[in-house]
Parts: C-alpha cells; sequence; structure tokens
C-alpha cells in the first residue's frame, strides 16, 4: 500500500491517495485460486479508509464475510512520476504498517459482474494504520517480517522477501 499523505508540494494532515496492490504475494494468489500477477494489479481506496492505530473498524451491514490482511505501507513525502526504481526511494518519507480490510463476498459478487471491485476494500475504517511512521534510512523494505495476530490467534505471518513486486519496482511503475 503506497500512501501519498501530501497535498501540492506540502506534507498535508490528511492523505490525497491511497494506491493498493493486489496480490503481490504468490501464496495470497493462490490462496484466491487466481494466477500469479505478471504486472502489479493496482486498485485504490479512499482516505476515509484510513483509522489510526487502536482505532475502531466498523463493519458493513451488507457484508457477511470480512477479510484481513497485514501489509507493508509506504509513506510518500513528495510527488513523482516516471522514476527509475533506482531514484524511488528518494520520494519515501518511511514505511508503517496496515491492514487491508475487504468485504470478501462483495469483492466476489462484483467480480463476477465484471464491475471494479473498489466497493469491498473502500468502506470508512477499511485501512488501519500505524502506530508510527519508521524512516527510510532504518529499513529495509524487503527484509521485514510481518504478522497479523485476533485475540492473540496469530492469522498470518510472512516476510516482505515474498512481495513478487518490490517497494521500488512498485513506485517506478
Amino acid at each position: 500500500m503506497i500512501i501519498l499523505p501530501f497535498d501540492s508540494d506540502e506534507i498535508a494532515l490528511e492523505p490525497t491517495k491511497i494506491i493498493c496492490v493486489a496480490k503481490n504475494y504468490q501464496a495470497h494468489a493462490h490462496e484466491m485460486h487466481e494466477n500469479v500477477p505478471t504486472e502489479a494489479q493496482i486498485f485504490l481506496k479512499p482516505p476515509s479508509a484510513l483509522i489510526g492505530d487502536n482505532g475502531v473498524v466498523i463493519l458493513p451491514n451488507k457484508s457477511k464475510r470480512i477479510d484481513h490482511e497485514v501489509e507493508l505501507a509506504v509513506i510518500m513525502q513528495s510527488r513523482c512520476r516516471c522514476v527509475s526504481a533506482a531514484t524511488a526511494v528518494n520520494h519515501v518519507l518511511g514505511y508503517t504498517i496496515t491492514v487491508d480490510i475487504t468485504a470478501r463476498d462483495m469483492q466476489a459478487e462484483a467480480k463476477k459482474a465484471g464491475m471494479p471491485w473498489t466497493i469491498a476494500k473502500g468502506f470508512d475504517t477499511f485501512a488501519p494504520i500505524g502506530p508510527c511512521i519508521l524512516s527510510v534510512a532504518n529499513i529495509d523494505p524487503q527484509n521485514l517480517p510481518l504478522w497479523l495476530t485476533v485475540n492473540n490467534n496469530k492469522r498470518q505471518q510472512s516476510t516482505t522477501a515474498h512481495m513478487i513486486h518490490s517497494v521500488v519496482q512498485l513506485i517506478a511503475y
């Protein structure tokens, strides 16, 4: 997930865009019974999906199946276009953790109808983030353990080393 927390050339209090990547781990593509993508599959979440650390996720009544996936969040400090992977990190403010929440049943219905599935990913509160942003200097984004526990039960455990497209490749893309 790449979050653009700026307005104009200044870092703003509210992010302007949340760019997400679908199926960027082989295991997740296989879990979804889909092919591993050769090109990054991008989707957006609205800024209203963000909530801070210890925020409360509001589940929509329309959905009977809510899934959650732990993700690395890349916080951008400056707008960039047509950058190379080698210079992409120059635009990164830092990294944090987020949870990508999905109304999976609504996503399946939208896919079946050939419609975009933004509605299943974009509910308010469907992108908890934080608790802090770690500096680029202190983090190797391609070698981070990621895990998610719910009520003391481990639900996910992996590492960013398993990403199909690296952080800098995604920014360049």
